[in-house]
């Protein structure tokens, strides 16, 4: 039986993702993502800033963040807060592959919280609406944790490479009402923009519904895609559906060679970005894959204008 489920599992990864996307879960393609970083190295010891780690936000096993705080941040003055989600295809990855990003932001007086989530097993349904659940959770309690120690947080960006991309994408897209911090702009990197079926090779009903209930969570059935009910639930995980007039301002990065996530799925979003007059920037490491390793002038590219987003949207700074 539990070979069965394994097999199961393996199965249903393999029509979500695609063969690549499947064997990234194995060898953990998010560290190749992390590897062309030069331009945000830090040198870190205590006259940088400080880390707690391993902090609790909610009942989960993986509900835990890590919170990198400046070393001279002055009490009881609004501070601003990067929000990290850490990338693996939504079954992999952790908060500390992200540990270089946290001390970039921390060495410009920022606080950076990078966090864990649920990941879809063989196990659980973990899908996209769980994850985005847990990340208001997570947000929330760090909001809360850094009051407490005097750093009132006013105001947020979300980041994030690949599967982090996309929730990042979601939570700044959609945020709850109540969240109790407001999001000024998204920056990411390879995040899948849209899980339309058909755009990851799914060209039957049948394994359409396979790969909206991966996806989603959501029990979906063949007869539901044909009807077009199913597509509430693929809007829902798609941050290309959710732009409209209050879109925050977005920063993104794919490379055009990307084996893993559709290269296509990036025109939707600016598409809409376009379509409803939102700032944006769009960078194309054009000899990359999901890595965006075989561009470093890019990411120099990339991170002096995410230097330019946090100067022009962050208000404290």
């Amino acid at each position: 039986m539990k070979l069965l489920k394994n097999l199961l599992f393996a199965l249903l990864c393999l029509m979500a993702f695609g063969v690549a996307a499947l064997i990234s879960f194995f060898v953990s393609v998010n560290h190749l993502v992390q590897t062309n970083l030069g331009p945000i190295q830090v040198t870190w010891d205590g006259s940088v800033g400080y880390i707690l780690s391993d902090l609790s936000y909610g009942s989960g096993e993986k509900n835990t963040y890590d919170l990198y705080i400046p070393a001279e941040m002055p009490q009881g003055q609004p501070c601003s807060l990067v929000l990290l989600i850490h990338g693996g295809g939504f079954t992999g990855g952790d908060k500390a592959d992200d540990s270089a990003w946290c001390k970039y932001f921390a060495s410009k007086g920022l606080l950076c919280a990078s966090i864990n989530y649920t990941l879809a097993s063989e196990e659980n349904n973990a899908a996209l609406p769980l994850m985005f659940q847990e990340t208001a959770q997570a947000v929330e309690a760090i909001y809360e944790k850094a009051e407490a120690m005097g750093f009132p947080i006013t105001e947020m960006a979300a980041t994030g490479s690949s599967a982090g991309g996309t929730l990042a994408l979601m939570y700044a897209y959609h945020q709850p009402e109540d969240a109790p911090i407001p999001i000024k702009f998204v920056f990411e990197q390879t995040g899948p923009a849209s899980f339309e079926p058909e755009l990851w090779g799914n060209t039957t009903d049948e394994g359409k519904a396979a790969f909206i209930t991966v996806m989603s969570g959501q029990s979906v059935t063949a007869e539901m895609v044909a009807s077009g009910e199913a597509q509430r639930y693929i809007d829902a995980i798609s941050p290309a559906a959710q732009v409209g007039p209050g879109t925050v301002p977005t920063l993104m990065a794919y490379g055009p060679k990307d084996k893993i996530v559709p290269p296509q799925l990036k025109f939707l979003l600016l598409e809409k970005l376009k379509e409803y007059n939102i700032p944006h920037d769009y960078i194309e490491f054009s000899n990359s894959g999901h890595g965006l390793m075989n561009d470093p002038d890019k990411m120099v590219e990339y991170v002096a204008l995410l230097d330019t987003y946090i100067e022009t949207y962050f208000e404290n700074y």
